[in-house]
């Protein structure tokens, strides 16, 4: 991401230990920016890193992000939407 075309609501929080790349894609969700398809590689993520493998005690900080972003009614629907995923 860039500082130059995503403006000052866009920017890695350093607050959140482990889901600050999280954290940066709800605002970009939240912000509307416009999200383009692209066939092209830009990043390629390590499903075993550390923010893939969730623990308990790193739980309440995912909900944090959710919350600070969406409100409660974004905590709702993570909750059934982690519901619904579970089953």
């Amino acid at each position: 991401f860039s500082k130059n075309n995503l403006g000052k609501e866009i920017y890695y929080n350093l607050n959140y230990n482990i889901y600050s790349d999280n954290d940066i894609m709800m605002r970009i969700v939240k912000y509307k920016f416009e999200i383009y398809y692209s066939n092209t590689i830009v990043s390629i993520f390590d499903t075993d890193g550390i923010s893939s493998k969730v623990k308990r005690k790193m739980i309440p900080e995912k909900y944090k992000i959710i919350y600070d972003n969406f409100g409660f009614i974004g905590i709702i629907k993570a909750l059934i939407f982690n519901r619904i995923i579970m089953k």
